[in-house]
């Protein structure tokens, strides 16, 4: 793949922010979240000042975000799952989970059994694409889960969840991973206020961040106390280059909000324009909040492909993949990572042509021609942020 000459519409991939790198020395380097004395196990010489530069960096975050503590030693969302997870709870515990057929990851529950705990899927509503919560709250009080994991992978919506916590579960735990960025700058409700005691999430999908996860508490409790020795006895390494570059990126916090509103907008526009194009796809309800994401399906799985295909020939990179809600395969859709390479709401129009031509017609010289003349006039915008 090429950045000059692709556009990347995927829901899950982004490109970081400009942001000024300062920290090639600190690669390689074990840095603690805390300043270290003589009653730690082990110390590394020179690191406190870093530790207190840390420290001092992470109160903007739990500002924004509405935490208590935050720690940025993940590596990736399922490494922060694995890690929350191995430190929170013991062999036998249930946990309510939004499953893959409901939006979840596909790897969760996977991970969650693994791991020894006994998993209850919340049930999906097919039709609205969303959890039928009756009927889940009738599993929750057959089986009264310890903890509750919501980590919407997938989703048209951002779902009121706040009915989870007043079931009475334990501990709630939500998966910010696609959402971050219209969470932390206000456009959508925190989970914090509908209940949920952690916030978990990737910072490079939603979010135009360096390749790294985090928790984010909203008491300091037992769970977090459970969750800080966990990290600090499963993680060896922060990768602290990444994790301050990552840290940093709240600096920018005037234009994540400008590109958080124009993630919704532009993906809002798009998807009325590929609607009106007779491009296949599932128009969203405007009685819910929408997200980025858009998804199409097609007559079959081998046309859903060929689709799939062709946009990758001409230059636009979609995402082929089994939807949930008994949807089947279909693409899915998103340009977090296309407004980073400049894509604007004037060019959206010429998108939405080109997409539809490609389904109806396939590739042609011509149609990859089109796309590249777009691709020049979006990429000469360059990133937003």
């Amino acid at each position: 793949m090429k950045s000059t000459n692709t556009l990347v519409l995927n829901p899950t991939e982004n490109f970081v922010m400009n942001i000024k790198d300062d920290f090639e020395l600190l690669e390689g380097l074990y840095i603690s979240d805390n300043l270290r004395d003589k009653n730690d196990k082990i110390i590394f010489g020179g690191r406190n000042e870093y530790s207190q530069k840390l420290k001092f960096m992470k109160k903007d975050w739990c500002e924004r975000l509405g935490a208590t503590d935050i720690d940025f030693r993940f590596l990736s969302g399922l490494h922060a799952h694995i890690i929350t997870f191995m430190s929170i709870g013991n062999i036998g515990d249930t946990v309510l989970l939004l499953p893959e057929t409901a939006g979840g990851h596909y790897s969760t529950e996977a991970i969650l059994k693994r791991l020894g705990y006994n998993v209850v899927c919340a049930i999906p509503d097919n039709k609205n694409y969303c959890v039928d919560i009756s009927q889940t709250i009738d599993l929750i009080n057959k089986f009264h889960p310890k903890f509750a994991f919501i980590d919407r992978s997938e989703g048209l919506y951002y779902e009121d969840f706040s009915w989870v916590k007043n079931t009475g579960i334990p501990y709630c735990i939500f998966d910010a991973s696609q959402y971050l960025s219209q969470i932390i700058t206000g456009l959508y409700k925190s989970p914090f206020s509908c209940g949920f005691d952690l916030l978990l999430s990737s910072t490079h999908k939603n979010y135009p961040g360096p390749q790294k996860a985090f928790l984010a508490t909203k008491n300091d409790n037992e769970y977090w106390n459970r969750l800080k020795f966990g990290s600090n006895t499963y993680i060896s390494n922060s990768h602290p280059k990444e994790m301050f570059r990552v840290i940093s990126t709240i600096t920018n916090f005037d234009k994540l909000k400008e590109y958080s509103r124009l993630m919704l907008e532009a993906s809002n526009y798009l998807e009325q324009a590929l609607y009106k194009e007779g491009f296949p796809i599932i128009q969203k309800s405007k009685n819910n909040i929408p997200t980025q994401h858009i998804w199409a399906t097609f007559k079959s799985k081998e046309k859903t492909y060929k689709v799939y295909t062709e946009l990758e020939k001409i230059g636009l990179l979609t995402n082929y993949r089994l939807l949930p809600y008994d949807l089947g395969y279909g693409l899915r859709i998103g340009i977090g990572g296309a407004i980073q390479q400049g894509l604007r709401l004037e060019h959206i129009s010429d998108l939405a042509i080109i997409c539809s031509r490609c389904y109806k017609y396939g590739y042609s010289y011509s149609l990859y021609a089109a796309t590249q003349d777009l691709m020049h006039a979006i990429f000469q915008k360059g990133k937003l942020i």
